[in-house]
């Protein structure tokens, strides 16, 4: 009886580390001829296929990065499996203010942390990144275009904290 006892404690420790390991694997791009990028795991497979994506921003991947298609731009995991989709600020993936960086999902905005999670879930039409803890955001704004930039007019805009809870009245 130990030495089956043994056994299976033997065998759901390997188990343990090795699905430890795969959930901590890094993914590194690679390009071909081509400039077509992919994603590999330190074992040398294929994650993500050459060809799925128009361009991998991240050369290493050790918990989300940021990957383009015709679609938008989009944050991956490190088994790189999509995310969500990542608001385009000046032709990038929003860049990250205290810890959290603005998502889309059907045309509302939200946040994510750097770990990627979904900290605020979209729901806001217009929404600023987060300075000296809330941010800036609106259900019912306009969005315009000017040249080739987009801009935010009228609107109820009022501040929520980092769990989305609001914090102001509305600001004209």
């Amino acid at each position: 009886m130990k030495t089956l006892t043994f056994f299976l404690i033997t065998i759901c420790s390997t188990f343990a580390m090795q699905a430890q390991n795969i959930r901590n694997d890094k993914l590194y791009r690679i390009q071909n001829a081509n400039e077509d990028c992919a994603y590999v795991n330190s074992k040398g497979d294929t994650i993500v296929p050459f060809g799925k994506y128009l361009l991998c921003q991240d050369s290493i991947i050790k918990e989300i990065g940021f990957v383009y298609s015709n679609h938008g731009i989009f944050c991956i995991n490190s088994q790189g499996i999509e995310l969500f989709e990542v608001f385009n600020y000046d032709n990038g993936p929003d860049y990250p203010a205290q810890g959290l960086f603005r998502i889309i999902k059907d045309g509302k905005i939200g946040y994510a942390n750097m770990h990627g999670k979904v900290v605020i879930e979209p729901k806001f039409k217009c929404a600023w990144p987060f300075e000296k803890g809330k941010a800036k955001v609106s259900y019912n704004c306009d969005i315009n275009k000017k040249g080739e930039y987009n801009f935010w007019e009228g609107g109820d805009w009022f501040y929520i904290d980092r769990k989305g809870k609001k914090i102001s009245k509305p600001i004209k």
